[in-house]
C-alpha cells in the first residue's frame, strides 16, 4: 500500500498499521483510530476456559503471507513468549480466511469490526486470551504534496475515522 503511494498509483490510502508505524520521509501517515483485533476460532474448538496464547498456539493459524502487519505483531509476540508461529495456510482475503478457520483449519486473527460482518461469523467464536489482546491504527497515509487534492483527502480521512467511530459505537 505504501509503495502505491510513492509510486503515485494511489492517491491515498487507509490501512492498518501498528501504533508508532514509521513512514518513508515522502510519505504522511496520520493515525485516526484505533481498531481491535480478535482472535477467531471454530465454535467447536472455543476452550472452555479463557486461556494464554501459549496454550492454544500450536493450534497453527490461517494468516495472510508475510508482510502482513497483524502477522508480524503475532509473530513478535509469540517470539517474546519463546514460541514459533506455525501458519497450517497462508492466504489473502479476510472472508476467505474466516470460512477456513469456521472449516477447523487453524485459529485467525482479524479486526472485529469485520468478523462482525462476516457470513461465517455464526460458525466461529472469539478466543478469550488473557495475554494478547491487539490492537491496531488505523491510518491515513498520502504523499507529502498532494497539491489540489489535500482538500478531497483531508474529506476522505475524516469519513473513514467517523466510520470507524460509528463502528465502535455500534459494537
Amino acid at each position: 500500500m505504501v509503495g502505491k503511494i510513492e509510486r503515485g498509483e494511489l492517491d491515498a490510502a487507509a490501512a492498518l498499521f501498528p501504533a508508532g508505524k514509521i513512514f518513508p520521509d515522502n510519505i504522511v501517515g496520520e493515525s485516526i483510530g484505533k481498531m481491535e483485533l480478535v482472535v477467531v476460532c471454530a465454535k467447536a474448538q472455543l476452550p472452555k476456559r479463557s486461556c494464554k496464547l501459549a496454550d492454544v498456539y500450536q493450534n497453527g493459524w490461517v494468516l495472510n503471507p508475510d508482510g502482513c502487519g497483524f502477522r508480524a505483531g503475532l509473530q513478535r509476540t509469540l517470539s517474546d513468549q519463546g514460541l514459533a508461529l506455525r501458519v497450517n495456510l497462508e492466504t489473502f482475503g479476510t472472508e476467505l480466511q474466516l470460512g477456513l478457520v469456521a472449516d477447523g483449519l487453524g485459529l485467525g486473527l482479524v479486526p472485529r469490526p469485520l468478523l462482525e460482518r462476516s457470513l461465517h461469523r455464526e460458525q466461529l467464536a472469539v478466543m478469550p486470551l488473557k495475554d494478547f489482546k491487539p490492537v491496531m491504527d488505523l491510518w491515513l497515509i498520502y504523499p507529502h504534496f498532494l497539491g489540489n487534492l489535500q482538500g478531497p483527502v483531508d474529506v476522505f480521512g475524516k469519513l473513514v475515522a467517523a466510520s470507524l467511530h460509528k463502528i465502535r459505537s455500534a459494537a
